[in-house]
């Protein structure tokens, strides 16, 4: 499980599932069936992405002066 978390906070990840997405296209969803679910992933993505750090940045908080 942590391989998986360690993977979602890589940018590579994201450009991977998207490529993996676009190409389940032979599965028969209509085109406005993908823009649903694309709209659903962004979305997912744009929560994921304010909420993960991009760890160069180690964050102090002033409580602990």
């Amino acid at each position: 499980m942590r391989f998986i978390f360690d993977r979602l906070r890589e940018p590579s990840t994201y450009a991977g599932a998207a490529a993996l997405f676009a190409g389940l296209g032979i599965f028969g969803l209509s085109e406005d069936d993908w823009n649903q679910v694309f709209g659903a992933l962004a979305s997912f993505a744009g929560v994921a992405a304010i909420l993960i750090g991009d760890g160069g940045d180690d964050y102090e908080s002033d409580s602990d002066s």
